[in-house]
C-alpha cells in the first residue's frame, strides 16, 4: 500500500502523483491510498479514522502533498 495524504483541493496534484506511481511502479490503483482518487477511495463500512491508521500502518510509502491550502488541513495533520 502506498498512502498520499492531500486536501481535497489539491485534487488535481494528487491525481497526477497517482499516475506517476502507478506508471513507475506497477502498483495498481487498488494498492494505493488517495481519499479523492477514483480507484483509490476509502472502502465503505470501517470509520474513516480507523481506516486512515490502518492505511498508514500498512503503507510502505507516505506522500504528503504540502501547500499553503494543507499544510494546516486537519486531516493532513492527522495523517
Amino acid at each position: 500500500m502506498i498512502f498520499v495524504s492531500h486536501k481535497h483541493v489539491n485534487q488535481e496534484i494528487a491525481e497526477a502523483l497517482v499516475d506517476v506511481i502507478q506508471a513507475r511502479t506497477g502498483i495498481p490503483r487498488d494498492q494505493i491510498r488517495c481519499t479523492s482518487t477514483l480507484g483509490s477511495q476509502l472502502p465503505f463500512g470501517r470509520p474513516i479514522e480507523a481506516q486512515l491508521k490502518g492505511d498508514i500502518s500498512e503503507a510502505r510509502a507516505v506522500f504528503a502533498l504540502l501547500t499553503e491550502q494543507s499544510k494546516n488541513a486537519h486531516w493532513v495533520l492527522f495523517e
